[in-house]
């Protein structure tokens, strides 16, 4: 069984929290597959260009949707758990 959960992390503070439930999930075992398929981790396009960041400089491994709440309501759609730590 395969689970999926979104951590919704929007503001700098709240990363140990996500940090800290991402380790909970993981040890509980509900987490199956982080270390098998990696985590993906996705950044809101609006939310970036609204911070100014510069295309380019982020990291390769962080994905882009356009807009985060769409998403979020597509995954929580398709199963996943809504975490907003």
């Amino acid at each position: 069984m395969s689970y999926d959960y979104i951590l919704h992390v929007s503001d700098v503070a709240r990363w140990p929290a996500a940090l800290s439930n991402l380790g909970n999930l993981t040890q509980l075992g509900l987490a199956h597959g982080i270390t098998d398929a990696g985590v993906d981790f996705f950044a809101c396009s609006r939310s970036l260009a609204n911070h100014e960041f510069v295309e380019g400089t982020l990291p390769e491994w962080l994905g882009q949707v356009p807009a985060a709440i769409p998403a979020i309501r597509e995954w929580t759609k398709d199963g996943a758990t809504y975490i907003k730590p």
